[in-house]
């Protein structure tokens, strides 16, 4: 890779037993400033996670496009430093992200990352990459702390550019346009006066990509088409979850923040007015998944339930707790989607279809239980 040698990795076990863990992860990253920086985020950073119980440690990936041509190197998988910023038209006649080089990549100008919030994966191809190039970025800072636009509003369109992590870069177009055909668009919604107003980063939104990103599987083939922040407004919270239910049509729906009890949490208020279904399994499983972590949990009003084919479900505001909560929902996500688009097959092993169940007599199974001297439970 480049920048990032030399770079060491080890384990080492402990000869305290007495010790929580056996085994220290030992890393020894580069001299030059920028390889140690690059091989922070790309190594150390999701070890730390991980070793903290992150289901999906790794960083956020978006696809963008090149500004400007750049070259590639014929040896060795470049992480490039770059700023990506939002734009309507990246070059593909729709929405995305596009990238600009922060300039000369030697390893030990620091300057490189500077203004730089992404690293993007730059194939080993030994040539000239045109400008509007489609390939994968590492995000390795907020969005917002670019000098450039703003992530997407609530005006905007869907745009299909988010995709799974993967181990390296692409130039395949065919990528970008692949999440059109997913079979389960999901849509995220940031809430928050604070990230609308560009008084703050959204940190929720790329983790919520992120954890979607990694159970796409597990939820049928699941792509981000479409991601949005809007201020703690119930019009305005209404509006874009019509439009994505109503007009994009997509699968699933998830809003972050605003679920609490303060005079400004308007999202769960919103979301009633909106939804046709409650499905409340789907708030108390989350309620329950959230409780593990912190008693704070209870101060939640999540909603969660159908419009159309669309289910929208309210989760909370931390990154982390985003994750918690999805990692709860999987076991049941897939088949609750499907079942919205009207298929009632059950998907569990071991059931039996109630049309294919033997007919079973209760009162003769009960009678045959006690004749055989089981007795009852309630018996001292």
């Amino acid at each position: 890779m480049k920048p990032g040698k030399p770079l060491t990795f080890v384990e080492i076990d402990r000869k305290d037993t007495s010790k929580p863990s056996k085994t220290v992860l030992a890393f020894g990253l580069p001299g030059n400033p920028v390889s140690c920086v690059v091989c922070f985020n790309l190594f150390v950073v999701p070890a730390i996670r991980s070793l903290f119980g992150w289901s999906n440690p790794h960083l956020p990936r978006v696809h963008v496009r090149l500004l400007h041509p750049s070259r590639g190197d014929p040896h060795r998988q470049e992480f490039h430093r770059a700023m990506i910023r939002w734009v309507p038209d990246d070059g593909s006649g729709r929405p995305g992200y596009v990238a600009e080089s922060t300039g000369q990549q030697t390893s030990s100008r620091l300057l490189s990352m500077k203004s730089a919030n992404a690293l993007l994966e730059v194939p080993m191809v030994g040539q000239t990459l045109a400008a509007g190039t489609s390939m994968q970025a590492i995000l390795i800072s907020d969005m917002s702390s670019s000098p450039f636009d703003k992530l997407p509003t609530a005006s905007n369109h869907l745009s299909y550019h988010f995709s799974s992590p993967a181990k390296s870069a692409s130039t395949d177009l065919s990528q970008v346009t692949a999440s059109q055909n997913s079979e389960i668009k999901v849509a995220i919604l940031t809430v928050s006066d604070t990230v609308s107003s560009g008084a703050g980063p959204d940190r929720s939104g790329p983790r919520a990509i992120s954890v979607v990103n990694s159970s796409s599987e597990k939820l049928g083939g699941a792509t981000v088409v479409a991601t949005a922040v809007v201020p703690d407004d119930v019009e305005k919270i209404k509006n874009i979850l019509v439009r994505w239910s109503d007009i994009d049509r997509v699968s699933l729906i998830l809003t972050l923040g605003g679920t609490g009890f303060t005079p400004r949490d308007v999202t769960p208020e919103a979301t009633k007015s909106v939804i046709e279904k409650e499905a409340p399994g789907l708030a108390f499983v989350m309620l329950q998944e959230s409780l593990k972590v912190t008693p704070f949990a209870l101060l939640s009003r999540a909603a969660a339930g159908i419009r159309g084919s669309t289910l929208i479900i309210n989760m909370p505001g931390n990154p982390n707790a985003v994750a918690e909560c999805m990692e709860a929902l999987l076991p049941a996500l897939k088949h609750a989607l499907k079942q919205i688009k009207g298929d009632k097959r059950e998907k569990h092993p071991r059931h039996v279809p109630h049309a294919e169940a033997a007919p079973v007599d209760q009162w003769d199974r009960s009678f045959r239980a006690a004749a055989s001297g089981m007795g009852c439970s309630c018996d001292p």
